[in-house]
């Protein structure tokens, strides 16, 4: 699909309960990200403490490479804003340590199984257990230390998955919060619609972007002349659309750009719109059926409710987790020395 003038994706891609929750995805970026110089313990080196435990210089560049951008890392990131993802970094660590001492409170142990899992799924993608103990030996690491370390990331994991646990709501609960907030759950308004574009490069001259606009009216003229819109589309539009004779379907507000949307939604049935200026070029829209905003059925609605105020419970009770063990377990940090 082509959808550079579409603000978000088209499609009923629903999400699973443990997409909305950054900190799984953490864990799995550092089972598969596994080299760094966890051994290393000089004074030197450290850039934290939590608890009887440190943190190292170099496991947070090595965690820094889940936030910085491919080719970042030399130089070429605003220096500021690298800072500001070294400490993002930097507080990952910190919560993986202090769940991990969480999870030797609550008698939690390490799945051996999921362990396994791990280094069976590094041997593969390194090639061989040579290989993979040849990386960790560079990093001064051996497999046991690194199983060592994986435990610990599952054991943290673990944690995080009682607190899941503890997010459910009863089916009472969802009624009565969407019977309270019936107007937070409805299907907007929607519209055929058809589309041409005439491509413009955004860094084009002024020069060139008003010899592509007299090319967009002549365009809008055929169609007013009676040249049927989806026989212009065809011909002349720039864009994938074009094969479909520029037919998008049924849109709803908000997945096109606001400027698009904004005109496209002021026409009534069968009316065309002068061309359109975006980033992206000029834009002729058709207005077809229109379909009035409706409101949503609790069963309609429940899935999103649910995701909602899963994701809501979940914040507010690790944020309150958090809060315990900083206080339970201190947290120095040395960034600012390093």
């Amino acid at each position: 699909m082509d959808d550079r003038y579409f603000s978000k994706p088209i499609g009923n891609n629903i999400l699973t309960f443990l997409n909305f929750f950054p900190f799984f995805a953490f864990l799995t970026f550092l089972n598969f990200f596994p080299f760094s110089s966890f051994a290393w313990s000089e004074e030197k080196d450290i850039v934290a403490r939590v608890g009887d435990a440190v943190i190292t210089a170099p496991e947070l560049e090595n965690a820094l490479q889940k936030y910085v951008p491919p080719g970042s890392m030399h130089g070429s990131m605003d220096p500021s804003k690298k800072e500001k993802y070294r400490k993002n970094a930097l507080n990952d660590l910190v919560e993986v340590e202090l769940l991990y001492h969480e999870a030797k409170s609550r008698g939690m142990k390490a799945s051996k199984d999921a362990v396994d899992k791990a280094v069976e799924e590094n041997m593969k993608r390194l090639g061989s257990e040579k290989k993979l103990k040849n990386a960790l030996k560079k990093d001064g690491m051996t497999l046991d230390s690194y199983r060592e370390k994986l435990g610990k990331y599952e054991m943290a994991n673990a944690v995080v998955a009682a607190v899941v646990k503890e997010t459910e709501y009863s089916e009472e609960e969802l009624k009565d919060y969407y019977e309270k907030n019936k107007e937070r759950y409805k299907k907007p308004e929607a519209m055929q619609i058809w589309h041409i574009l005439v491509q413009v490069d955004p860094s084009a001259s002024e020069e060139e972007w008003l010899k592509k606009r007299d090319y967009a009216l002549q365009l809008y003229q055929k169609i007013k002349d009676g040249e049927d819109f989806r026989s212009v589309a065809y011909k002349y539009s720039e864009e994938a659309w074009k094969v479909k004779e520029g037919d998008l379907g049924i849109l709803h507000r908000g997945q096109l750009e606001q400027e698009i949307e904004d005109v496209a939604f002021s026409l009534k049935e069968g009316e065309v719109s002068q061309p359109i200026r975006t980033y992206s070029g000029f834009h002729i829209v058709k207005a077809g059926e229109r379909k009035p905003e409706t409101q949503l059925s609790f069963e309609d609605a429940k899935n999103r409710l649910r995701d909602e105020l899963h994701e809501k419970r979940f914040k507010e009770k690790m944020a309150a987790l958090f809060e315990r063990l900083r206080g339970k377990y201190p947290v120095k940090i040395y960034l600012n020395n390093k």
